[in-house]
């Protein structure tokens, strides 16, 4: 839950030896993916974070947002976590600016504005030549 996921924000931000980390299926909902999002600011050794099958809805944002500026995460899962198409053009922006991500795995999401996906995300990810 966001408890867990707040505790788990907390101790990534603070680790300097973690490389992988895996977080399916654990319930983690937006108060817990915005911990998480402000420990990617400032965790600079894990490499790859897989979310998938959680809650994180909107505070998929800020993960993205957090991305922008990460240099060490080379894998990204957000698989089925309920993001809104809203949360497009913040990945885009993220995928845009960070060139250390190799993998993004979005499937399974409510991506069900067509419009914002195409705008926002789709001209980002043909932009990057690390995904």
């Amino acid at each position: 839950g966001s408890g867990g996921g707040i505790a788990l924000g907390t101790a990534l931000g603070d680790n300097t030896s973690l490389l992988e980390l895996q977080l399916g299926n654990n319930a983690i909902e937006e108060e817990g993916g915005r911990a998480l999002a402000q420990a990617l600011r400032t965790n600079l050794k894990l490499r790859k974070l897989d979310l998938h099958f959680n809650k994180l809805r909107g505070s998929c944002a800020d993960i993205a947002r957090a991305m922008r500026h990460n240099t060490s995460l080379k894998s990204l899962s957000l698989r089925e976590n309920f993001i809104p198409a809203s949360c497009a053009k913040h990945l885009g922006r993220a995928i845009r600016d960070n060139e250390t991500l190799r993998v993004l795995d979005l499937r399974a999401n409510d991506f069900d504005d067509s419009s914002q996906v195409e705008h926002d995300f789709l001209p980002a990810l043909l932009s990057n030549p690390c995904l």
